[in-house]
């Protein structure tokens, strides 16, 4: 008699019930697919990095405090560097640190020559192209660095042109790709951006001072370019000579990038009044006239410690009056990145 086997207790996968084995299909594609497209993304945009330019995400390069004399050829620094500086042209005629400190307010001597190199911007430059290097402070944490290439065209209102900008960021990672264009004027005030990389599936029409444009930005695209970065200076350098004196030095030896510049450090010892910056570093270009660059910092938590940074905002590379058009700031350049579909 033969002896009865017991059953085969071991599961037989390929006796599994066919709608068991889809399932479990369907899960591993929903964990696999967002890991895939990240890393397609991932890939793409940092071939899309590689792929750019890279003199124009470089560091920028300050150096200061140092300048040889023409009588002797010895080296001095600080105080010593202004005064022994040889005068400068144009707008910055004028200004030395004995100038600064004989004015009943050194905010007086700053702000004439703010004045002037505001009407030298409005009367000579009409656009530009440049690598704007900006990083803000926001909700107490500094963020990363963004690098944007910029075209920007700057208002006439006596021939009718509206301002007008183009921005393409190259840094952080993040944002490598994007393109915003806003124009004064059109597109019912809106600006328009696409994403990057696999994202870039459509047009945005944005408010530019929206939750969405500021998101992570201290400031709207309609606020950018030299002559609002002057006129921004300007405004909180009157507010501050209404309120009392401050601190201020001069050097003219200091370069960016190699680019020979006046820096100007104005300095509030005490936090008080409508001040919203412990330090200011401005920077004029000798031979351009313009004030491409600007640092503030805020007050340091203790004595002796380095103040934080607040803000910093440089128009670097820059390329002036180079004619741009109306193409320039036109979502359909075959230059730029803009899906056809627009979604508002």
């Amino acid at each position: 008699m033969t002896t009865p086997t017991s059953p085969d207790t071991t599961p037989n996968r390929r006796n599994e019930h066919p709608a068991r084995r889809w399932i479990l299909r369907i899960v591993a594609s929903l964990v696999a697919l967002p890991l895939l497209f990240w890393g397609v993304s991932y890939a793409w945009q940092n071939w899309f990095a590689a792929s750019a330019d890279p003199s124009l995400v470089h560091e920028l390069k300050i150096s200061r405090g140092e300048r040889q004399t023409e009588q002797t050829g010895t080296t001095v620094e600080g105080e010593a560097a202004a005064s022994s500086a040889t005068l400068l042209p144009g707008v910055l005629s004028g200004l030395s640190q004995e100038a600064l400190n004989a004015a009943e307010n050194p905010l007086d001597v700053v702000l004439d020559i703010a004045d002037k190199s505001l009407k030298h911007l409005q009367d000579n430059i009409r656009d530009y192209e440049c690598l704007m290097v900006s990083a803000v402070q926001m909700n107490g944490k500094l963020r990363d660095a963004q690098y944007m290439q910029c075209k920007i065209r700057e208002r006439n209102p006596t021939a009718g042109i509206p301002f007008a900008v183009y921005g393409k960021f190259l840094k952080p990672q993040s944002l490598n790709g994007q393109e915003v264009i806003w124009v004064e004027g059109k597109n019912d005030g809106n600006l328009v951006a696409h994403q990057a990389g696999l994202l870039n599936l459509a047009r945005w029409n944005l408010p530019p001072d929206g939750p969405v444009a500021m998101n992570g930005n201290k400031y709207p695209v309609t606020e950018i370019g030299l002559v609002n970065l002057l006129e921004l200076m300007i405004e909180r350098g009157r507010r501050d000579r209404a309120f009392g004196k401050c601190e201020i030095s001069f050097d003219p030896a200091c370069e960016v990038d190699s680019r020979k510049c006046v820096l100007l450090e104005i300095r509030h010892p005490k936090k008080e009044g409508p001040y919203d910056f412990h330090l200011a570093r401005i920077y004029f270009d000798i031979e351009q006239q313009l004030l491409f660059g600007y640092e503030g910092f805020d007050w340091p938590a203790e004595p002796g410690q380095e103040p934080p940074l607040l803000e910093k905002f440089f128009y670097s590379d820059l390329r002036l009056n180079v004619g741009l058009t109306e193409a320039d700031f036109d979502p359909d350049n075959p230059a730029y990145n803009y899906p056809g579909k627009k979604r508002n």
